[in-house]
């Protein structure tokens, strides 16, 4: 069987990652495990100078581990009811760092890592997907696409 690390947050469940886990899926079984960065949300930084700006209606700061571990749950039963094997984690809010500590729960013939497409997302301007490859010595697979 092989195994799959999933990276992805806002693009879970999008069409070019389900396209991607389709077709692993269509070579056999597979185990995938899932990995959620708990990253913040577009307006975070505001919610966070509002805070200290003493405006308490928009003092409300998002938790972005919740809403990471919704879209995990949501996508575990979406791979189980395609008959995956999946597991997950809600991980770091740096990508880089959750991918690293999902490791263990390896071995992985190949990562792949689902974004928003170029300009709008946060982990292509951090060159994630080189930056991945370099760390993990695995092949990544990059997929980008709307935020669910």
């Amino acid at each position: 069987m092989r195994t799959y690390l999933l990276i992805a947050n806002r693009t879970l469940g999008g069409p070019a990652l389900r396209q991607a886990i389709a077709d692993r899926l269509a070579g056999g079984q597979a185990r995938f495990h899932v990995v959620v960065p708990a990253s913040h949300e577009p307006g975070f930084m505001e919610q966070v100078i509002d805070a200290y700006a003493g405006e308490p209606d928009r003092a409300v700061v998002a938790d972005d581990w919740e809403r990471a571990h919704e879209r995990l749950q949501r996508e575990l039963r979406r791979l189980r009811s395609l008959g995956a094997d999946a597991l997950g984690e809600v991980g770091d809010a740096d990508p880089l760092r959750a991918a690293a500590d999902a490791l263990p729960a390896g071995p992985f013939d190949e990562v792949i890592l689902s974004t928003l497409p170029a300009g709008f997302s946060h982990w292509l301007g951090m060159d994630l997907p080189h930056r991945l490859g370099r760390a993990l010595g695995r092949p990544i697979t990059h997929v980008e696409g709307p935020a669910d």
